[in-house]
C-alpha cells in the first residue's frame, strides 16, 4: 500500500510537473495571439486583401492601390495613411463583401499635388469612427469618397478638403461629424439612395454644395448647416436646383424628412 500511495504521489508530482511546464509554453503563445494585431508597416499597397487583417498605430505610405475582396477585412485603429503614388492618385476600393474599419486613423495626401480616393461598392461595409478623412479626390478624376456599399457609417470624424462625398447606392449614417473645405458638395446622395445625417455639421465653401440631394431620401436631426443646401438636379459642378434661402449661416435643424426633390423648410 506504501508503494502504491508512494506511486500515486509521484505520478500526481509529476502530472503537475508536466502541467506547469505546459502554461509555461502556451503562456507566451496565448499573449501572442492577444497581441496579434501589429503596426501599419512603412508601405500599403499595390495589394488585394481577401482575409482578415488589423494594424494597430503606426504610419505608412499609401504607394499602390488597395483592394478589400469579398471575405476581406481590413482594420486601422489609431494609424496614418500618406497618399504617395503621385499625380495618378491612389484608390483604397472595397468590394463586394469586404469591409473596412478605420478607427482614430488619418488618411491624407503626403504632399501637395497627391490625391487619393476611397470607393466603396454594394455589397461592402464600412465603419469610420473618430477619424479624418482629407485631401480625398481630383477635381477632373474623382470626388474623392465615393460610397456605395450596403452598411455604412461616419461618426465623430472629420472629413476635409475633399472633392464631395458622393452617395451612389445603399445607406449612409453621418453622426457627430464636421464636414468642411469641400469643392463640390459636402454630401451629394444619388437617387435612390438614403442619407441619415444627425448631430453632425456642414461648413459652408465658397465652392460647392453642402448638401445636395438628387432624388435621395434624408433624414436630417440636430445637425448645423451653412448655405448652399440643394435639393434638385443640377449640371456638372454646379448645382440649380431649389436651393435653402439663408446664406452665410450656421442654422440649427430640427429633426426633419426630405424626400425625393423637395426641399427641407425651417
Amino acid at each position: 500500500m506504501r508503494n502504491l500511495s508512494g506511486g500515486w504521489r509521484r505520478r500526481g508530482a509529476c502530472s503537475l510537473i508536466i502541467a506547469l511546464a505546459m502554461v509555461g509554453v502556451l503562456s507566451p503563445l496565448v499573449l501572442l495571439s492577444a497581441s496579434a494585431t501589429s503596426p501599419l508597416p512603412a508601405t500599403l499597397g499595390p495589394q488585394t486583401i481577401s482575409t482578415a487583417i488589423s494594424y494597430q498605430g503606426g504610419s505608412a505610405d499609401l504607394v499602390g492601390d488597395v483592394t478589400i475582396g469579398n471575405g476581406g477585412s481590413l482594420t486601422i485603429t489609431g494609424g496614418i495613411l500618406e497618399a504617395a503614388a503621385g499625380s495618378g492618385g491612389v484608390t483604397l476600393l472595397v468590394e463586394s463583401g469586404g469591409s473596412l474599419v478605420l478607427e482614430g486613423t488619418t488618411i491624407a495626401p503626403a504632399t501637395p499635388g497627391q490625391w487619393w480616393e476611397l470607393k466603396v461598392d454594394g455589397g461592402a461595409s464600412l465603419l469610420v469612427d473618430q477619424s479624418t478623412l482629407q485631401g480625398a479626390g481630383d477635381q477632373n478624376l474623382s470626388d474623392g469618397l465615393v460610397l456605395g456599399g450596403d452598411e455604412m457609417t461616419i461618426s465623430g470624424s472629420t472629413l476635409q478638403d475633399n472633392i464631395a462625398l458622393a452617395l451612389e447606392e445603399g445607406s449612409l449614417t453621418v453622426t457627430q461629424t464636421v464636414i468642411s473645405g469641400h469643392h463640390h458638395a459636402g454630401i451629394r446622395a444619388q437617387p435612390g439612395t438614403g442619407l441619415v445625417l444627425s448631430e453632425s455639421t456642414i461648413e459652408q465653401t465658397t465652392q460647392g454644395s453642402g448638401l445636395l440631394l438628387l432624388g435621395a431620401t434624408a433624414n436630417v436631426e440636430g445637425s448645423l448647416m451653412a448655405a448652399a443646401l440643394y435639393w434638385g438636379p443640377s449640371p456638372p459642378l454646379k448645382a440649380t436646383g431649389p436651393s435653402h434661402p439663408r446664406s452665410a449661416i450656421m442654422l440649427p435643424l430640427a429633426p426633419c424628412s426630405a424626400p425625393a426633390l423637395v426641399p427641407i423648410i425651417l
